[in-house]
């Protein structure tokens, strides 16, 4: 599914801030890096798109605990409503 917000973010200040936090988040960035193997399994046949799905919750909150600015309360809540509605999982 696709989401209008109907906001803008500048793509360049959540980075910014995700660097600035890049010396304390050596774990989740390696977590992150096993998981594009296991997208490509995944996707490569070895598993169907409900794990797929699983996997981009995953991935998704690995990526927002990189920095506060990667999503806000509004993001949440859609995303959140979304899940309680059979979504396996996003990503903004």
């Amino acid at each position: 599914m696709l989401f209008f917000t109907g906001f803008s973010r500048t793509a360049s200040h959540i980075e910014a801030d995700k660097l600035k936090q890049l010396p304390k988040k050596r774990n989740e960035l390696k977590a992150m890096r096993e998981l594009v193997d296991e997208a490509i399994n995944i996707l490569g046949g070895a598993g169907d798109l409900l794990d797929f799905g699983k996997l981009l919750n995953e991935t998704w909150n690995l990526k927002k605990s990189l920095s506060d600015k990667v999503s806000n309360t509004f993001i949440d809540h859609i995303y959140e409503i979304a899940i309680k509605n059979g979504v396996a999982g996003g990503s903004f």
